[in-house]
């Protein structure tokens, strides 16, 4: 079974990374905009198991991969950007929040940076909430399932490659099909699992468990067991409109299964994409999005926010004080990215 082993972010990542971040921060700013905006994240999720994958399966056929480097550089590549974002994040929130809220974003803090941020949320806060809007680190969530999943995922592959590599995706797909079928109410409690996650929604949104199939997707998919044997560059685009279509669509509730299938396709089928300066741009956004994704929440909520505590500020936007906010967010997304 052939698999993709380029070591080099294709350019067309990049902009499927781009797509999906404006999903999510014009879901976050307006829920009307794009209402399945927030499945920019599960495509997130796909592409970080394609590529992380990718480089596992590499660097053990070329007897290279380490555990400790690989952490290593896990932590390397999430670590600053997470601490800078949660530095800034604290000083708007001291400047915008009451006391408890200020609180409670503090301990929010404290539980992602140690990567458990989904399980706290699970525990307070519905995502499609009024309340999460006006939440500076809701975010952080995915970024705890991924660090969760990472941290036993390369265990089990190292362990299957031991044993025979020849197993690795049909294992992988086991898993995957188990991680699916976990999102069964049935399965949430027979392993009282509302003892973690309160609530079954909450479950199925914030748990590593049902989220690893999108990892895993993006994991099989290395394998290219959806390539086509002649590039057709016409039906990706064709796809890849029907998965921004995802974005803004009741697909009879079958948004997330589409989303995370067409792009999988779309990652075995590399593609050439031709927009021009369009195309350039939305690379540059690809290769920041990871900023983009942890800065932006803080300054939407931290708008709301002033709002809700300084309603008499009609001019928001005006105010020295915010002015300053979004300056200090500009200068850091690009100083870091």
């Amino acid at each position: 079974m052939e698999i993709s082993t380029k070591s080099q972010i294709r350019n067309d990542i990049q902009i499927f990374r781009a797509f999906s971040i404006i999903s999510v921060v014009l879901f976050h700013i307006n829920k009307d905009l794009v209402p399945f905006g927030y499945l920019g994240v599960d495509i997130f999720f796909v592409i970080s198991g394609y590529l992380i994958f990718q480089q596992i399966y590499k660097n053990l056929n070329n007897n290279n991969f380490k555990l400790k480097v690989f952490y290593t550089k896990r932590i390397k590549r999430i670590l600053p950007s997470l601490v800078s974002s949660s530095l800034f994040t604290i000083f708007i929130g001291y400047k915008v929040l009451s006391l408890e809220a200020f609180y409670e974003l503090i301990r929010g803090i404290k539980y992602s940076l140690f990567f458990v941020g989904n399980i706290y949320f699970s525990r307070i806060l519905d995502y499609f909430s009024i309340d999460s809007s006006q939440n500076l680190i809701v975010n952080l969530w995915s970024l705890s399932i991924e660090e969760q999943f990472y941290l036993l995922f390369p265990l089990v592959v190292l362990f299957i490659f031991k044993v025979n590599k020849k197993y690795i995706p049909h294992i992988l797909l086991f898993f995957m099909i188990i991680s699916f079928i976990s999102r069964n109410e049935l399965f949430y409690d027979l392993f009282k699992l509302d003892r973690i996650f309160f609530q079954y929604d909450n479950y199925i949104f914030y748990s590593p468990i049902t989220r690893a199939w999108q990892l895993l997707l993006g994991a099989v998919t290395t394998f290219n067991f959806l390539k086509l044997k002649k590039q057709n560059h016409y039906l990706n685009y064709l796809l890849i409109i029907f998965v921004l279509v995802s974005f803004i669509s009741n697909l009879a509730g079958y948004n997330q299964i589409v989303a995370c299938i067409l792009i999988s396709f779309l990652l075995s089928n590399e593609t050439t994409i031709k927009l021009g300066y369009i195309n350039k741009a939305l690379i540059h956004v690809g290769n920041i999005s990871y900023s983009i994704y942890l800065f932006h929440q803080p300054v939407f909520a931290a708008v709301r926010n002033v709002f809700i505590y300084k309603p008499s500020q009609s001019k928001i936007f005006y105010d020295l004080d915010n002015f300053l906010v979004g300056f200090v967010y500009i200068i850091i997304v690009y100083a870091i990215s």
